[in-house]
């Protein structure tokens, strides 16, 4: 494969040279290149693998514009190499819809929750699913990334406060919350929230449930994998914990609540200028 790729990044070389290309236009082929490569495991040069071959390849890159600049470096290198290109331009075509889609995704992730939508969430997943509930809370009351939700839920105090991970232990009237594994947990050590009042009991509720095991679980009921939690947390509650914890702190800066976000950024374990740069 090394000796296949270092053929075509000297063609490449030829290439720029041919089509006037300046340092950074020939640097991000060249880099193009080099994914692929490695995504398809090529042994030959993509001037002699087949088009189908090298469209499969292209397939592995998610993201639809890394995957169109993909395309334009296979076509110009294959071209001035006069090889066919049909397939390949074929490709590329039908990669214009999947372009709109993804920015039209994209666009629609970037619009805030409002405070109204957040609320009706939590009132909908209390009457049908407390897993979706719970969650939703924590990103309310907390502010919880993903990595902090990857606890068990238990009454036994003695257990829980014997553990190494994330907790969640529904008491007589409250909810006690200690996060031991989460992103800052290096600056900020051991937290432990207490989240109490009409939020409080309805997270009890939906807590005691799932008493005795994880707070998310795979479809059969097992542990999540923390290499999966990520996406199963948005599975099921419909929602980015950073699209969320951004909508909160939007919604405390619209009403000039900067205590609230203050109070908010210290329960994720986050700067407040933190959370003002970058969520605000």
């Amino acid at each position: 494969m090394e000796a296949a790729l270092e053929h075509d990044t000297e063609w490449l070389h030829v290439v720029a040279a041919t089509l006037n290309w300046g340092d950074k236009s020939l640097a991000n082929n060249a880099s193009a290149l080099k994914r692929l490569f490695f995504l398809g495991h090529f042994e030959r040069s993509v001037l002699d693998i087949s088009e189908r071959k090298l469209l499969d390849a292209l397939k592995l890159i998610p993201n639809p514009n890394s995957r169109a600049v993909v395309f334009s470096t296979l076509i110009l290198m294959r071209r001035c190499a006069e090889r066919c290109v049909s397939q390949l331009e074929r490709g590329r075509v039908l990669l214009k819809d999947v372009i709109e889609t993804h920015r039209k995704v994209m666009r629609a992730g970037l619009e805030l929750y409002s405070k109204e939508e957040m609320a009706s969430a939590i009132e909908e997943s209390a009457k049908t699913d407390p897993v979706r509930c719970a969650i939703l809370i924590l990103f309310e009351q907390l502010g919880c990334r993903v990595l902090d939700l990857g606890g068990w839920v238990t009454t036994d105090k003695t257990r829980a406060e014997a553990s190494e991970s994330n907790v969640y232990v529904p008491r007589a009237k409250d909810v006690l919350v200690i996060r031991r594994c989460y992103k800052t947990v290096s600056t900020y050590g051991v937290k432990r929230d207490i989240i109490r009042g009409e939020r409080g009991r309805l997270l009890r509720r939906c807590l005691l449930v799932l008493e005795g095991g994880a707070l998310i679980r795979l479809k059969g009921g097992s542990q999540c994998p923390r290499a999966q939690l990520s996406a199963r947390v948005t599975e099921i509650s419909g929602v980015s914990a950073t699209k969320s914890f951004k909508s909160y702190v939007n919604i405390m800066r619209k009403a000039g609540d900067i205590e609230g976000i203050r109070a908010l950024a210290e329960k994720r374990g986050t700067d407040i200028r933190t959370a003002l740069v970058h969520y605000a």
